[in-house]
Order: structure tokens, then C-alpha cells, then sequence
């Protein structure tokens, strides 16, 4: 037979083929064999949706050597958005002793970072009379920005306790942001940030205040400070400007303030206080 020929017996026989499927299909049998394919096709439909209800398998990435995970800020310790906070999730890198799953059951050790926003944060052990929590740094080190976004309050159920020498030298700083309500180390803060004009009440729990504000010297206006301070050496040292120094609880931590800034020559310093 020729090509022709065998080309047409060809069409012939896929013809009587799909004749005799869709014979049996009509049949009880072809029943079951047609629900037994959508039953197939459904559940293979809703794996396939499961998979992607999953996105954290998206987020996982390799971090300096270490497995990290992605994950959603919760409003316990994440920024204010009124002050721009970034909601895109953060990355967990458990410390030499951590393990992602105590990070995220809440079970912190020494060296766990959290990296959200501007800024890394580091768990770090109680140390003298500063509580164990979250030790707060600029995010690369970038210190070339005019304001960064709130800091965190807490942060998988820990205090956000130290802002130690976090944005020294932000020579473009004019705003300082928003800090955390538990921060107690306050030690060179704002050190040599001469463009910083205003800043947000300092934490109440603040206790070290070493250097806070040394070489401000565009710094001016209220800045309230709360009862619980116990040391507050070069405060505002090289600040040149009129700073009222508000004293929350009453007027000793204020009225110490004043007096230690103005026996370092900080003539610009007054202090007043609210009942």
C-alpha cells in the first residue's frame, strides 16, 4: 500500500477508537471512570493550592552560612505604621547558641538577631543594671539617612533595652525617631549627630544617659526625661542651643541633669518640671 493509503486507514482506526470511548463513557462503566478522573484532577488541584497558601517556602533564604525564614511582623513588636514602619517581614538569625525554632517559641539566647526595617536587633543577656533584651543597631550601618522609622518596642515577647551609641554620627539626622518605651541604655545615643534639631520624649525606663546628646550642636526645644535615670554624665555636652530639660516624675531628674551640664559649661541648659 502506498502512503495514502495507510494514511487513511490511520484516520480510520482513531476514528473508531474515540467512537468506542465516548461508547464507553456513556455506559455505568465510563461513569466511573470519568468521576474517578475528576476526583483525581480536584485533588491534585487542592495539593497544588495547599502548596501555595504555603508562602514561607518562598521566603526561605541563606544568610551569611545560616538558614533563615522570613515572616510577618506581629502589632506586639512591630514599629507604629503611623511612623513608617516597613511591613514586609523580617528575617531570624539565631545566635552560636540559638535555634529558629526557640526564636520563634520565644526562647532567646545570647547573639539571636532579628533584622526589621532600618535596623538589627540583638539579644544580648541582663548586664549590671541594663535587663536582658534587644540591643539595637543601624541595618548596614547606614548612617546616611535624615530620619529612620520607629524602633521596635519588643520583639518576639522581649524588651527593646539598648539604643548604645545606635545612631552615632547620623550627620544627616534632624528628627530623632521614635524609641522604645522600654529602652533603658541611652549611652551616646545621638552622639555626634550636629544636623539632630528635635527629639521624641526619651523612654521613662531610661536609666544610662552617658553621652546621649554630646556634639548636638543644632539640638534645641523640650526634651522630657522620665524618674528611673542614674547616670547622665556629658548628657548634652558641646550642645549650644537653649534645651529645657522636663522632668516627668518631678524635678530631681531634671534639676540633676541641669546641674551636671551646666558645671560642664552648658550654659544653654534649663530644666522645669510637671506635677
Amino acid at each position: 500500500m502506498d502512503r495514502s493509503t495507510l494514511s487513511n486507514y490511520g484516520w480510520i482506526i482513531v476514528t473508531t477508537i474515540i467512537i468506542a470511548l465516548m461508547i464507553v463513557l456513556a455506559t455505568p462503566f465510563g461513569n466511573y471512570i470519568g468521576d474517578a478522573f475528576t476526583s483525581i484532577t480536584e485533588d491534585f488541584t487542592a495539593k497544588v493550592e495547599e502548596v501555595d497558601d504555603v508562602e514561607d517556602v518562598e521566603n526561605i533564604t541563606i544568610y551569611d552560612g545560616k538558614e533563615t525564614v522570613s515572616f510577618e511582623m506581629t502589632p506586639e513588636y512591630q514599629a507604629p505604621e503611623e511612623a513608617g514602619a516597613q511591613g514586609n517581614g523580617a528575617i531570624l538569625i539565631p545566635g552560636p547558641e540559638g535555634a529558629m525554632e526557640a526564636m520563634v517559641a520565644g526562647i532567646l539566647h545570647e547573639g539571636d538577631q532579628v533584622i526589621y526595617g532600618d535596623y538589627v536587633y540583638t539579644y544580648t543577656n541582663a548586664s549590671g543594671i541594663i535587663s536582658a533584651g534587644w540591643m539595637v543597631s543601624l541595618r548596614d550601618n547606614d548612617r546616611s539617612k535624615g530620619s529612620y522609622y520607629a524602633v521596635a518596642n519588643k520583639i518576639l515577647g522581649a524588651p527593646v533595652v539598648s539604643l548604645n551609641h545606635t545612631f552615632e554620627s547620623c550627620y544627616y539626622l534632624t528628627e530623632a525617631p521614635v524609641l522604645p518605651d522600654n529602652a533603658e541604655d541611652l549611652t551616646g545615643t545621638f552622639f555626634d549627630c550636629p544636623s539632630l534639631i528635635t527629639v521624641a520624649k526619651l523612654p521613662d525606663n531610661a536609666k544610662l544617659l552617658n553621652g546621649t546628646f554630646e556634639d548636638c550642636i543644632s539640638l534645641t526645644g523640650d526634651i522630657a526625661v522620665g524618674g528611673n535615670m542614674h547616670e547622665c554624665v556629658d548628657t548634652f555636652k558641646n550642645t549650644i542651643r537653649p534645651i529645657n530639660v522636663l522632668g516627668l516624675s518631678g524635678p530631681s531628674q531634671a534639676a540633676e541633669i541641669a546641674i551636671i551640664a551646666i558645671e560642664s559649661g552648658c550654659s544653654n541648659i534649663t530644666y522645669s518640671y510637671v506635677f
